[in-house]
């Protein structure tokens, strides 16, 4: 059996039998095996809930037991039977291709999976592409990751899948990937080398950027960079941080109301206030700044959609590896919801105000006790 170019290549192989197993290395190109014998696969970590186990071709209606060992990959074997053709296609095509549409599920038949490929089955979707209401279709699932996103969804988790046109236009979904996005942890890919193909090289290209990557992709198509992402601290800024993960993030404005016994204070070193969210750091202000103009406090920020937006004071003039300590933690959501209240000047802006009895000498020797609030502007 020979298959096609495209990503269509990848859904043929999981539904028309046998086992579609895609490989890439670190050149990301993929190549197919397709055998008379179908392989079952995992993709489970501690850390992922209910994932089931790998291994094996017994079909169950009940989910295998979990696993701490990492996603089972079957190698490629050359004997009889067996084909091996280049797809010349690779997760970074797939990642990037504009016409691949995601729909999440939201429920999965516990009844085994049929079809020429024993890989269909019953389930609810919601079109993420285009919006509209859960709808029954046929999910291009084997036993063992129906078993595994089904779990997921008793977790609370939300699974997403991805479907090419030609293949969606006969009423089904899947095929192409499967995401979970658990309600805390990192996202997660379940199918047969899904760990290896997807997991292990977008964290290679991303870090510490990998989940605000992963579920912008279950929402749409991503731009993958050549060059992996930097491996040190990331600094938010345009020309610094990749175009790629700035563009998963939003921008909003920090105005600081700051205690006035820390303006013109004197210290030892040059100490910055600076924001962290899970992608990297950015912009900092001086913790002593004198301005007579509020707004001359105003400072950038890049925040995800959701997830902690951390407050630091560094020494050493913003060095990351010199820190005094976190003096607050706030949520993206409600940063985000703050920043749309703003018009005219205010426009995408909050305000942090500081509050603290504690001198600026005091506060940089440990004395942390400060207090923060989060407004919006008008």
């Amino acid at each position: 059996m020979r298959f096609g170019v495209t990503a269509a290549a990848v859904v043929m192989a999981a539904a028309l039998g046998g086992c579609g197993v895609e490989r890439a290395g670190s050149d990301g190109v993929a190549s197919s095996v397709t055998s008379t014998q179908s392989t079952a696969s995992s993709t489970s970590t501690s850390k992922r809930p209910g994932t089931p186990s790998a291994g094996g071709t017994t079909r169950t209606t009940s989910p295998p037991a979990t696993t701490d060992a990492l996603a089972y990959c079957p190698g490629i074997t050359e004997s009889p039977g067996v084909t091996q053709e280049p797809l010349f296609i690779s997760w970074r095509q797939i990642a990037e291709d504009a016409e691949v549409s995601r729909d999440e599920l939201t429920w999965i038949d516990e009844a085994p999976s049929s079809g020429p490929g024993a890989n269909l089955v019953a389930v609810r979707a919601v079109d993420l592409t285009t919006g509209g209401k859960p709808r029954a279709a046929t999910g291009i699932l084997s036993d063992v990751d129906a078993a595994a996103l089904r779990s997921a969804l008793n977790a609370g988790s939300r699974v997403v899948v991805a479907t090419t046109a030609h293949v969606r236009a006969d009423g089904n979904v899947g095929g192409v990937f499967a995401i979970v996005l658990p309600a805390h942890g990192d996202p997660y890919f379940v199918g047969v080398c899904a760990f290896r193909d997807w997991e292990q090289n977008l964290r290679r290209v991303y870090g510490r950027a990998y989940a605000e990557v992963v579920t912008r992709l279950a929402a749409g198509p991503v731009s993958i960079p050549r060059d992996p992402v930097p491996a040190g601290p990331t600094f938010l800024l345009p020309g610094e941080a990749p175009a790629e993960v700035l563009s998963s993030l939003e921008h909003i404005t920090v105005e600081f109301d700051l205690p006035e016994q820390w303006s013109r204070a004197k210290l030892d070193d040059s100490y910055v206030l600076i924001t962290k969210v899970d992608a990297g750091w950015n912009e900092a202000l001086p913790m002593t700044w004198v301005g007579d103009d509020p707004r001359s406090t105003r400072i950038g920020a890049y925040i995800p959609a959701e997830g902690n937006v951390e407050l630091w004071l560094l020494a050493n003039d913003g060095d990351v590896d010199a820190p005094v300590g976190r003096l607050a933690a706030f949520d993206a959501r409600e940063l985000l919801r703050l920043s749309k209240q703003g018009t005219l000047d205010n426009t995408g802006t909050v305000r942090v105000t500081i509050s603290t009895d504690f001198s600026a000498q005091e506060v940089v020797r440990g004395n942390l006790a400060v207090a923060t609030t989060v407004s919006g502007l008008r």
